[in-house]
């Protein structure tokens, strides 16, 4: 199922009130107070991941950006960053949407894999509003964190352990429909699965791989068992994330075992 995205709007600002001020008198002097444009409120982020029915894969690499504006904003300034790259929009309202209240939205970027900083401020004459900022994760999980490898008594075995991944990513329900998970909410929690390959150093040779279910514990270490090594070979472990959207070749996770001395 697609998720609908906004139309892209061009934005106009309303119009800030002029500076009135009265004649210096020797009773009294006045102005008219001056104030800059207001916070943009209700800001939110979509992401568009849907699955494409013909080849069994979660697709998408878009979504938007949409926020209410506000009273005293000419124009709104929207920048997507994931920390390298950046994406920014100018948006100038038009008289349909220059009242304060209307909704405005900006179609932007986003890859499944990478998480984003998205920020929202207003503009006038006289400078702009307090920031608006929220966080885009990704879509697929991240890495493993808090790797290690232990050998057992018999040096021919082998203990890694790892911590899940700090983003699990988007959950997909029993439609087929990917959306963001709601910690909440048992049923819209996301698993994560863990692909592991047991790589001999010395010829580079994958000689154990399975896959392993990290469930939705999000706490608890994750363990795999190796047997069958040889005591002065190295090893190394290959620990791939996965949810049910998929997953990332640029978060595999490497595990070092030494040889026995």
């Amino acid at each position: 199922m697609k998720i609908k995205l906004p139309s892209l709007v061009t934005v106009v600002g309303t119009t800030v009130a002029a500076l009135a001020a009265s004649l210096c008198t020797p009773v009294a002097a006045s102005a008219a107070a001056v104030t800059g444009p207001q916070v943009p409120k209700y800001v939110m982020s979509q992401r568009d991941v849907h699955l494409d029915w013909e080849t069994g894969t979660f697709v998408g690499n878009g979504g938007f950006v949409a926020f209410t504006t506000v009273a005293g904003a000419d124009y709104y300034e929207v920048l997507v960053t994931n920390g390298t790259n950046r994406q920014f929009f100018k948006l100038t309202p038009d008289a349909a949407h220059k009242a304060p209240g209307s909704r405005l939205s900006v179609n932007v970027a986003y890859d499944q894999c990478t998480d984003y900083t998205v920020s929202v401020t207003s503009r006038n004459s006289l400078g702009q509003s307090a920031v608006q900022r929220l966080s885009e994760s990704a879509a697929r999980p991240g890495g493993i964190r808090a790797a290690s490898a232990k050998r057992g008594t018999d040096p021919t075995t082998a203990t890694f352990t790892w911590t899940p991944p700090a983003n699990w990513g988007f959950f997909v329900d029993k439609y087929a429909t990917a959306a963001r998970e709601d910690k909440t909410l048992p049923q819209w929690r996301a698993a994560v699965y863990y692909q592991v390959e047991l790589v001999r150093m010395a010829d580079n040779r994958v000689v154990q791989s399975k896959w392993v279910s990290g469930g939705t514990d999000r706490k608890a270490p994750v363990t795999f068992n190796a047997t069958g090594l040889t005591a002065k070979g190295a090893y190394m472990l290959r620990v791939s994330t996965q949810n049910d959207v998929g997953g990332c070749g640029n978060k595999t996770g490497k595990i070092l075992l030494n040889k026995v001395k």
